[in-house]
């Protein structure tokens, strides 16, 4: 029988090859089934985005995968070969290894990754204001956070569609969140307490964005019989007026013309006072 061959390589873990904070890395496994042990110095507390631009000349990118571990040894994440964000718990240097989890009997597979420090913003928010804004670089997260003083009806109202995903959390966690799809209704009876809107993109994207909260209670009075006509700025936005009726009033809503809404033929409906829609 015909001996068999293999080859290895043997990598000193205490001088892997320094890598660059904000720097474009381009790397070739000289066997794919190589791990490539790498090393990253971080401040405690900086927060870093890790992301995974391009593989090529391996068998099965989806075998391929990279893990981070910290100056202690403690794993901050072990995955597929996708994006990542983490903050850094310790100054020191952490270790990076590119892997590759299944069998793969090629060489030169090339991979394009690259570490970048993120800066993240937290600002007040006012009810009622519209916040247009953009995530700047990959793996940022705006983040906007408003008290109310007493319980109130607030609607989430999503200015525009975008790639951008949101988050409604509160003093009890999460709320609500999702895409900015123009045509969602988020609606939510909020207790007095402090909350956050916070914003990011999906992995690498780097969207714009426009929202605002909307206090239900604060819309426009109208009466029965009247006609009513008004502009909607921006177009896609929520519009609030407020109508006082006795108990077993039947009525007729009519939408008599509409002109210049992106989506077409605009939406409208009614609540009670205890939230419930009634069309």
């Amino acid at each position: 029988a015909n001996p068999g061959s293999a080859g290895w390589t043997i990598q000193d873990l205490q001088t892997p090859a320094p890598l660059a904070l904000n720097t474009l890395h381009r790397v070739t496994n000289v066997f794919n089934n190589d791990t490539l042990y790498f090393q990253l110095s971080l401040e405690a507390g900086q927060q870093v985005y890790a992301e995974a631009r391009t593989a090529t000349g391996f068998t099965s990118t989806s075998s391929i995968g990279w893990t981070v571990w910290s100056p202690y040894i403690r794993p901050l994440f072990a995955q597929s070969w996708t994006d990542a964000g983490f903050t850094a718990p310790f100054t020191g240097d952490y270790l990076v290894a590119l892997r590759n989890q299944g069998f793969d009997p090629g060489t030169n597979g090339v991979r394009e990754f690259r570490f970048h420090t993120v800066t993240n913003t937290v600002r007040e928010l006012a009810l009622g204001t519209v916040v247009a804004d953009r995530i700047a670089m990959p793996g940022q997260i705006h983040r906007y956070t408003v008290t109310l003083n007493q319980s109130r009806r607030v609607a989430f109202d999503v200015l525009d569609d975008s790639e951008a995903l949101w988050n409604l959390s509160g003093p009890t966690g999460s709320i609500d969140g999702t895409r900015f799809w123009n045509d969602v209704w988020s609606v939510h009876t909020l207790p007095a307490g402090t909350y956050s809107v916070t914003v990011r993109g999906n992995a690498a994207e780097t969207p714009e964005f426009a929202f605002r909260l909307v206090d239900l209670s604060a819309g426009e009075t109208i009466a029965l019989g009247d006609t009513v006509t008004r502009s909607f700025q921006p177009a896609g936005g929520i519009r609030v007026f407020r109508l006082n009726l006795n108990a077993g009033k039947k009525f007729y809503p009519r939408l008599r013309a509409f002109s210049g809404f992106p989506a077409g033929m605009p939406t409208w409906r009614l609540e009670d006072p205890a939230g419930r829609v009634m069309f």
